[in-house]
């Protein structure tokens, strides 16, 4: 079965742009995923992530500095993204079993379920009872949006 592609999905099924980051067995360093997940956004919104990207250079431990790079991220996504948009993080199985992906990728989902504009999708290839809805993402091979606001 699978799931629809990026086109179909960006057409037809969500109400906002969509930001697209496919993951493979290589995007398991944290630092990288990282880069991948402002470069998805910033194809999007062309000029996010300079200072994000500036955090992400200068951090010397991942693991000790993720709560400075997560205000960054989220603050810059209040400050300079000005409409809703759909975050897919693609066959996010790949990186599922890696401490620091999962703890950043909780955290920027809970972040985002609380005051942001960004609604994220974490999508597994195989849709395991583990994959489940986390506060404002949606996980599995159905993408689907409920509440989504009327305006900012």
């Amino acid at each position: 079965m699978g799931r629809p592609p990026y086109w179909w999905i960006s057409r037809t099924s969500l109400p906002c742009r969509v930001c697209w980051l496919s993951l493979d067995v290589l995007d398991q360093d944290p630092q990288q995923l990282c880069t991948y997940l402002i470069a998805a956004i910033e194809q999007r919104f062309p000029g996010f992530g300079r200072q994000s990207e500036a955090v992400l250079k200068s951090m010397v431990s991942f693991g000790q500095e993720t709560e400075r790079l997560l205000v960054i991220l989220c603050n810059e996504i209040q400050e300079r993204v000005d409409q809703h948009f759909a975050l897919i993080v693609d066959d996010y199985q790949f990186v599922d079993t890696i401490p620091d992906i999962r703890y950043l990728l909780s955290r920027f989902i809970s972040w985002q379920a609380e005051k942001l504009s960004c609604h994220p999708f974490l999508a597994p290839v195989a849709e395991p009872a583990r994959y489940r809805s986390h506060g404002g993402a949606t996980t599995g091979g159905r993408m689907t949006c409920r509440n989504w606001p009327s305006s900012r």
